[in-house]
């Protein structure tokens, strides 16, 4: 549910809410199951499915370069030169510094991303595009994927069975991690005050079981705008 943009004095302030487990976690590649999800939304949104590859071999803690990857020789001969991560992604912004991932590819899968703690892998089918339904159940068009999207508008599914149950193939057709209930949440605020606008983004975790929510990251944009005059008016 989208919410309103609220005036304040000398501008306004337009919050957003949005569910993180509808997308992929970046950081869940190095798992083989989940490198294939991440292989198969790309192949979704036309992109080159071997850059799944680049990214786990930046992630995993070894050197050894998988098929179209990238390890410490490839990025050394940059200029500037650095180093593969070794670790857990910090930001979803870190994908620029993987081999492949141009402005271009970049854009085009950044909606379909995140970047969450491991082992989160858990995609949430009631809130999941419908690419990224199509990249996580094998075989499946992204028309059918769209149709079962559709279908949950107004009945969200109870449960993962019932997900399993509007699939082509029946319930036994093989799917990635799936679930219908969600821990994690990104937050968006804009900011416009007089000529000056900023962007923040935060990551809250929600837990059921301790009534709670924690902010696990909070990043502020710099300002955008100016106080020259406005030679117009």
């Amino acid at each position: 549910m989208g919410l309103p943009t609220l005036p304040v004095e000398g501008g306004t302030i337009k919050v957003s809410i949005e569910d993180a487990q509808a997308r992929f976690n970046l950081n869940s590649v190095v798992d083989p199951a989940n490198l294939q999800v991440l292989k198969n939304l790309l192949g979704v949104l036309l992109l080159d499915p071997l850059l799944a590859d680049s990214l786990a071999d930046w992630i995993d803690p070894d050197d050894i370069m998988r098929p179209g990857g990238a390890e410490d020789v490839y990025y050394v001969n940059l200029n500037p030169p650095y180093r593969a991560a070794n670790q857990p992604m910090a930001s979803v912004d870190e994908l620029r510094l993987v081999r492949g991932f141009d402005a271009k590819t970049f854009a085009a899968l950044l909606p379909y991303v995140t970047v969450l703690p491991l082992p989160t892998n858990i995609i949430n089918v009631n809130t999941a595009s419908p690419q990224m339904i199509a990249a996580l159940v094998p075989g499946l068009d992204l028309p059918t994927a769209q149709s079962i999207a559709d279908g949950r508008l107004g009945k969200p599914f109870n449960d993962v069975n019932a997900f399993k149950a509007k699939l082509p193939q029946g319930p036994a057709q093989a799917t990635a991690a799936i679930g219908v209930k969600s821990d994690y949440f990104l937050v968006t605020l804009d900011t416009a005050i007089g000529r000056h606008e900023r962007h923040s983004e935060a990551l809250l975790q929600r837990s059921v079981a301790n009534k709670t929510t924690t902010v696990l990251w909070h990043r502020p944009q710099p300002l955008i705008g100016s106080d020259e005059p406005d030679e117009s008016q």
